[in-house]
C-alpha cells in the first residue's frame, strides 16, 4: 500500500487526521514513530532517545501526567527510549536499559 493511500485511510478513520497525518509524514524522518489504526494519538523517538507524544490524551494516555489533547508534540522522556507502540488508550515503550 503506498504511503498516500495509508494516510487517506488515516484521515478517513480518525478525529485527529492532521497528527495522524504528520505522524506518517515523521515516519520518513525519525527513528520510531507509532500509531494503531484506533489510536488517536501519536508517539515519536528522536535520534537522541527521547520519547515525545502528541493527539488524543483524554484517558492520560500520552504519559505526560495530564489529561489535555495535545495537537503539538510533548516531551515525554528525555532519554533512553528504544521501542514504542501505542493502542487506543494507552501507550507503551521500552527503555534502552530494558526498563
Amino acid at each position: 500500500m503506498k504511503l498516500r493511500d495509508r494516510i487517506k485511510g488515516c484521515l478517513r478513520r480518525n478525529r485527529f487526521p492532521r497528527i495522524q497525518a504528520l505522524a506518517f509524514g515523521l515516519a520518513l524522518f525519525l527513528p520510531a514513530v507509532a500509531n494503531g489504526n484506533v489510536a488517536s494519538h501519536s508517539l515519536f523517538i528522536k535520534d537522541d532517545g527521547s520519547l515525545w507524544a502528541m493527539g488524543k490524551n483524554s484517558l492520560g494516555q500520552l504519559g505526560d501526567g495530564t489529561t489535555t489533547n495535545r495537537k503539538s508534540p510533548v516531551q515525554i522522556v528525555a532519554s533512553g527510549a528504544a521501542q514504542i507502540a501505542a493502542g487506543q488508550y494507552h501507550s507503551l515503550f521500552l527503555k534502552s536499559d530494558g526498563s
